[in-house]
């Protein structure tokens, strides 16, 4: 994995505004609080996600086709209904493969490309 990020102020210029956008939440000091609570690991995936698959635990990591059949599998959703991001083109297009809605990003693209494929998906 690599970094997809310039040196910047990614709480104020990233994180707040993307909040802001796609939930109720507008209280700055709130999400600044959260995420340096959650940078150095003290909050737990599973308080944001029902379910939590590390590849580590079932043996098998991207760009392996059997990932991605487990995400779905323990998603209940179908593989069109998956949304895939990734900055690795492998991984995209094994998700693909698979008929999983994928998006390669890339950071030259920045983030607004990525928002406006997740907007419309999602129907904003």
């Amino acid at each position: 994995m690599g970094v997809i990020f310039e040196s910047a102020d990614d709480v104020a210029e990233l994180l707040i505004p993307f909040i802001g956008e796609y939930s109720d939440s507008q209280d700055e000091s709130l999400i600044q609080a959260t995420y340096l609570q959650a940078s150095p690991g003290t909050i737990a995936p599973e308080s944001f996600w029902t379910r939590v698959g590390i590849s580590a635990d079932v043996g098998v990591r991207k760009p392996d086709a059997g990932i991605y059949r487990i995400l779905q599998q323990h998603s209940g959703y179908a593989a069109s209904e998956l949304p895939f991001i990734d900055d690795r083109a492998k991984n995209v297009q094994a998700a693909l493969d698979l008929g999983i809605e994928s998006i390669l990003f890339a950071a030259e693209s920045g983030f607004n490309n990525l928002q406006r494929r997740l907007s419309s998906r999602l129907g904003r």
